[in-house]
């Protein structure tokens, strides 16, 4: 049977906001093995964790954003602001985290990566500046990596009494620390 372009993109949809292949398969009205094909073939095209972006028109809004750092091709020019209230630092590392920190599963350690600003405020945040920054290739951005004693300690210290996540980087974290 054929499928419109539109089926496959709803397909595709449901899937990436948590339904399961199997669900998605019932409410579209194909079958699970090419609901999996669609989703293969959609990781194939935007890589294994898609990226999303947001375009705006508003000239308002633009500047609105551009007030709080929110600017275009901010990679690497990222900084860490020293306006945030000390009851959201925490929220704004595990914010930082979610977008930008590192979860080496194979082993098992995490971190984070961006601007040398972003990167050195975290650590001192942190209060572990005794851990090495890494420069990569590409001009301005660079990391740092901690062991499993580090991601212990950055889990409890994000994730205690936190509400607001990405989940998936909360299980990788948690495997991290459990493992």
């Amino acid at each position: 049977m054929k499928y419109s372009v539109e089926t496959k993109k709803k397909a595709i949809e449901y899937y990436l906001v948590g339904y399961s292949a199997q669900k998605v398969a019932c409410l579209i009205g194909a079958n699970e093995a090419t609901i999996r094909k669609w989703i293969n073939e959609a990781k194939m095209k935007c890589g294994k964790n898609p990226s999303y972006y947001v375009s705006l028109t508003s000239r308002h809004m633009y500047e609105s954003l551009s007030n709080y750092g929110i600017v275009p091709q901010k990679t690497g020019f990222e900084i860490f602001p020293d306006n945030i209230p000390k009851v959201y630092i925490r929220d704004f590392i595990r914010g930082v985290f979610d977008g930008d920190g590192i979860t080496d599963i194979r082993r098992f350690r995490s971190g984070f990566v961006g601007s040398n600003n972003l990167v050195n405020r975290i650590l001192v945040e942190l209060n572990r500046c005794d851990l090495s920054i890494f420069n990569t290739k590409s001009k301005n951005i660079c990391y740092f990596l901690g062991g499993k004693k580090f991601s212990r300690e950055l889990f409890e210290y994000m994730y205690n009494d936190s509400t607001l996540y990405l989940k998936r980087k909360y299980e990788r974290m948690k495997y991290i620390c459990n493992n």
